[in-house]
């Protein structure tokens, strides 16, 4: 055994196919070729691993190297092509049909309607599909997966028949109690298979085995046959001259299926070495006999002078007489006497020179005197000696196909004749795109003189070389997809620079085994029809697409034509109103002189355009913008009048709509701010002219938003409509109720003795606004915040809209009292607000300007003078008043969303600082404060990530959050899972001026802080009262008992540090340490910093 070979893994395709092939009970391969080959794997050192699979699946394993060997294939030329086959045949066998018992096929014709179940991808399934198509037996050929599923199909009744080898077929008829007919056929030999180019060792191996075993008896190759097929040589049930034989009938027949293709000089030097006993022949050649009877073929043979030994039953059917009465008799008597030399010839050049005669045509006269055509082929048959002792042939009847074929010449002639003739270009090509034919035209559109001179050439080398890479690539989708292309135009540009457009079709060019074999082409030049038709098409779609009416009459004014847009408009057919003159559509609207005057212009300028009132056929009168043109001949001569007609009834709606909703809310009907803006001006005009008191009130109504967001917009716009027209209802005629938009109304009360005669207006609207609602049997209510300002003609020298947002501003301030009120405008309040905005204004400036800096203050271990962090400490560089404190501002922005754009830039800004510091060798933490609105923020986390994500190398470690202990109370839940959510990204908090609020036990134990800072307040004064002494004591306790760490601020001096560490409190910052300082002085700092000599003496008392 070899050691190179020892570990070889031989992946073996194994389909179930006894006695055959087939895996055991234990997944191991077994039967006839699976035995042979473990005794050859045993030998040759190789492991056999089975891979079980269908037999289609098998060979597409084999074919895609997921397999190396397939045991029990049949050698087939169009298998050669894809695999290698081993030399010597292991086994020889033959395809038969079997079916259920009592069933009635005896012959080919006897399968026509029936379903036989066949091997998917087999063999078998070519073979019978060319067998029936020869018969023209109707049968229907079912796939199926493995052999075995089709036996039982046809026990169970699901199919007629089934094809298979005669060794696994009568195992498996002998199990499900089926019968074998007599129709065989296919005989085959059985080798080895491994993809194509590869596994070429293991073939030689198995040849190597075969070779010696084949000639011993004793040999495991013997053994295996023995065990399987009770022989000792691979005869199977047929030894091997019977094979011989068999496979010489059957190749007969499968030469007279297809045309004469046979191979008897194989049957001739095969039968010399028959030695077998005349018994077991005679067997053998009944069974071929049942082939030879079953063959759509006239099989004959005949002595050396020709004269019949054997005919099957088609002589019948050729000749019209029985096969018995043509035994004995010379053929060449029924052949035509221009035919019968001929064949006597044929039949002396095959005697002399053994070889076999094929496709010969010759003709004969049947019994009713009819020609019939026969395409024979005649082969010598031999005795043991090697002598010639007569003739076997196979004569197919073709005259109707002879007489096909004449046909099939006339009709390409006549085809060639018309091609050439037509003006259609037509053309053909390889699949290389070379030309392998067109007509003339088409060569000379090619620039050349005739269609020869196209052969062999490509697009590239003709007249319109820069369409050919387009050319190419449509003739590639054809011939790629299968799928013609029809009827496409395209472009083209002559040799002189003609710009053309042809209308093209391409199909794929197949040959007779449907395989694609090129690309058929045809076009025509369309450019004049395209030219034509464009026209045409054009004028069709204006006529018939027009949005116009369009009206057409001759020249004494009878309509000859109407379009689709004047049958719609005018609700009349075009039946109805062909030859009736357009009076029919008049309105009676119109005097006599409207159309005189239009008839005079028509005369004289050819058009009339203008509006016109005209009626439908149901009596309705509508408007009309017309235009009518006179259309002249040659001549000069009136020929038609041609007029269109737009229906303007929707734009004149339009225009009275748009005018309603340009003034009016489109949900409540009352004014909107547009006439709103116009009644304010009448009434402040009124108003000072008559010196009387006007009031202005802006209306919100209070608890709509929820409604709006709970219940839906439809529920929220009923509401609105329904609280409006109570509003409406409590005001007097001369009072104007406008909705500006929302939830918002502004309400003018004109012609006013004082201010108190407006005090009940306002009272009812409150009253109006607050009444309970049913809306769609659910019941709402909401309320009002009123703000009202006053006009004094002669003290107000205010305008229209100073006075809304005045009382804009005081409905504001009834929110801010409590709402479901009215307050009135107060010009002094009114003046702080404008200051308080114009500072969030200059705020939200400086921002954007990058007015704003951070100072940091350390953090320092007053034990160990270890600088353990910075606090971030927001300052303005304000550009006139110097450096401002966040006292200044950050209190006129702490309830706007200004808050939150500062907070951001603040942990921006620190986060970008310590990047800084860091590759400056400094690392440390940094904190920043945190405001209340900023930490109330539902995106607050993503927020934060999102900054962060600028300086992703930075550690969230390295921040810390410092939020308000009055901050923290405001929502301790939402608080806690804030910090939570930040402790779990690495980020620490701490609570800042920890011991101003009034926070509990409990409060302090749920918010996951690590660091309490005491607030400056109680450090800086604890020297001198004892009470902030007992405060800090107490912080400290606190720390302890939960956990936390304590930072002291306002460390002022040494004294105030000295006695903190007596307190057990080691961290601090303060002026007494360091004043907070620019980023830049931040690192110098560090590096100098000294802590105070008696701090390090200190113990924890």
């Amino acid at each position: 055994m070899s050691s190179l070979a020892s570990d070889r893994v031989v992946r073996v395709g194994v389909y179930a196919n006894a006695p055959k092939i087939f895996l055991d009970a234990n997944g191991r391969i077994s039967g006839i070729m699976g035995d042979l080959l473990d005794a050859i794997a045993h030998d040759s050192g190789w492991v056999i691993k089975p891979v079980s699979c269908r037999w289609e699946d098998c060979l597409a394993d084999l074919q895609d190297g997921r397999i190396d060997l397939m045991p029990d294939v049949a050698y087939t030329e169009s298998r050669a092509r894809q695999f290698d086959f081993n030399r010597i045949a292991v086994l020889h066998s033959w395809s038969q049909i079997y079916e259920r018992p009592g069933g009635s096929i005896n012959t080919v014709l006897d399968l026509r309607g029936k379903r036989i179940a066949v091997l998917g991808r087999s063999i078998q399934e070519d073979y019978l599909r060319t067998l029936f198509a020869g018969f023209g037996v109707d049968a229907k050929l079912v796939p199926v997966a493995s052999f075995q599923q089709g036996f039982e199909w046809v026990a169970a009744g699901r199919a007629d028949a089934m094809v298979s080898n005669q060794l696994y077929g009568d195992n498996e008829a002998r199990r499900l109690g089926l019968t074998a007919t007599p129709i065989m056929f296919q005989p085959a030999q059985i080798f080895f298979a491994t993809r194509h180019g590869s596994n070429d060792d293991l073939l030689a191996a198995i040849d190597g085995r075969l070779e010696t075993w084949r000639n011993q008896s004793d040999s495991p190759y013997a053994r295996i046959l023995q065990k399987w097929t009770g022989q000792v040589a691979p005869r199977l049930i047929l030894p091997a001259w019977v094979w011989w034989v068999g496979g010489g009938l059957a190749v007969l027949l499968l030469l007279a299926l297809l045309r004469g293709v046979v191979l008897r000089r194989q049957v001739v030097r095969q039968t010399r070495h028959l030695k077998m006993g005349r018994a077991e022949l005679e067997r053998s050649e009944e069974r071929y006999r049942h082939l030879a009877e079953n063959a759509s073929d006239w099989i004959w043979m005949s002595d050396l002078g020709g004269r019949l030994t054997y005919s099957n039953h088609r002589a019948q059917d050729i000749l019209g007489l029985p096969s018995e009465a043509l035994v004995g008799e010379d053929l060449g008597t029924f052949l035509l006497p221009e035919d019968r030399e001929r064949y006597r010839g044929i039949l002396r050049q095959v005697a002399s020179s053994p070889q076999v005669g094929q496709g010969v045509m010759l003709r004969c006269r049947n019994r009713q005197g009819a020609i019939r055509v026969l395409e024979s082929g005649v082969s010598p048959i031999f005795e043991a000696s090697g002598a010639v002792t007569g003739f076997q042939g196979a004569s197919r009847d073709v005259t109707e196909r002879n007489a096909s074929e004449m046909a099939i010449a006339e009709t390409r002639n006549l085809l060639l004749t018309i091609i050439n003739t037509t003006r259609m270009r037509v053309f053909w090509k390889d699949r290389d795109l070379r030309y392998l034919g067109c007509n003339i035209v088409f060569a000379q559109d090619a620039g050349r003189q005739s269609p020869e001179e196209l052969v062999g050439k490509t697009d590239f080398d003709l007249a319109w070389v820069e369409q050919a890479e387009t050319y190419r690539a449509d003739d590639l989708a054809v011939i790629d997809s299968g799928v013609a292309r029809l009827f496409y135009e395209e472009p083209q540009t002559t040799r002189d620079g003609r710009a053309l457009w042809l209308r093209t079709s391409k199909v794929p060019l197949r040959n007779q085994e449907n395989e694609i074999i090129g690309v058929l082409g045809l076009y025509e030049d369309i450019t004049e029809r395209r030219r034509s038709n464009e026209q045409i098409r054009l004028a069709a779609n204006v006529f018939s697409h027009a949005r116009e009416s369009i009206l057409i009459t001759d020249a004494a004014g009878k309509i000859i034509d109407v379009n689709t847009t004047f049958c719609e408009m005018y609700g009349y057919s075009r039946d109805e109103v062909i030859g009736q003159n357009p009076s029919l559509l008049k309105s009676d609207r119109h005097s006599p002189a409207f159309f005189e005057e239009m008839w005079r212009r028509l005369q004289a300028l050819g058009y009339w355009h203008g509006e016109i009132w005209n009626r439908r056929r149901d009596g309705e009168i509508f408007p009309g913008m017309m235009t009518i043109s006179a259309v002249r001949d040659e001549a000069g001569n009136i020929r038609q009048y041609v007029g269109l007609l737009s229906d303007i009834s929707t734009l004149k709606a339009h225009e009275v709509r748009l005018e309603h909703i340009a003034h009016y809310d489109a949900l409540t009907g009352l004014p909107n701010r547009v006439l709103l803006a116009d009644r304010l001006h009448q009434a402040i005009a009124l108003a000072q002219r008559d010196d009387r008191l006007l009031a202005v009130a802006y209306l919100d109504l209070d608890g709509f938003k929820v409604v709006n967001d709970r219940h839906g917009h439809e529920m929220g716009d009923a509401l609105l409509t329904a609280v409006s027209a109570r509003m409406k209802l409590v005001l007097r005629d001369s009072d104007t109720l406008a909705r500006l938009g929302g939830d918002e109304f502004v309400i003018v009360l004109q012609d006013l003795q004082d201010m108190n005669a407006c005090q009940p207006l306002l009272d009812r609207l409150l009253h109006a606004a607050n009444e309970p609602i049913d809306v769609q049997n659910l019941v709402f209510q909401v309320s009002a915040s009123i703000g009202v300002t006053y006009f004094l003609p002669k003290q107000n020298d205010v305008d229209a809209d100073q006075l809304l947002r005045q009382a804009d501003q005081a409905m504001y301030q009834a929110k801010l009292s409590g709402r479901n009120r009215y307050h009135v405008f107060d010009p002094d309040q009114d003046k702080t607000i404008r200051q308080h905005h114009e500072s969030q204004a200059h705020i939200r400036a400086a921002l954007a300007a990058g007015e704003f800096v951070l100072h940091y203050q350390p953090k320092v271990n007053m034990r160990t003078g270890a600088v353990v962090g910075a606090e971030a400490l927001v300052r303005w560089q304000h550009p006139e008043q110097g450096l401002l404190f966040p006292g200044t501002f950050l209190p006129i922005i702490e309830e706007t969303p200004l808050a939150i754009t500062l907070g951001e830039y603040v942990i921006a800004t620190a986060l970008h600082q310590m990047k800084a510091w860091q590759a400056e060798g400094l690392t440390l933490s940094v904190s920043v404060n945190i405001g209340a609105r900023q930490l109330q923020q539902p995106d607050f986390i993503e927020r934060l990530k999102a900054l962060h994500a600028a300086s992703p190398d930075l550690p969230l470690t390295q921040l810390e959050l410092e939020i308000l202990e009055t901050s923290a109370l405001q929502d301790i839940g939402q608080v806690s899972r804030v910090l939570a959510e930040c402790r779990a990204l690495g980020i620490s908090s701490a609570i800042d001026d920890f011991g101003t609020g009034y926070s509990s036990l409990t409060y302090l134990k749920r918010l996951p802080v690590s660091m309490l800072k005491i607030d400056q307040s109680f450090v800086r004064d604890m020297l001198d009262d004892p009470d902030d002494m007992a405060i800090l004591q107490g912080v400290l306790g606190l720390a302890r008992a939960f956990g936390r760490d304590v930072i002291a601020e306002g460390v002022e001096s040494g004294v105030h540090g000295a006695v903190l560490l007596q307190m057990g409190c080691e961290l601090a910052q303060g002026y007494g340490i360091a004043r907070p300082m620019p980023a830049g002085e931040f690192a110098g700092w560090v590096r100098n910093w000294r802590p105070d000599p008696h701090w390090m003496r200190q113990d924890f008392v």
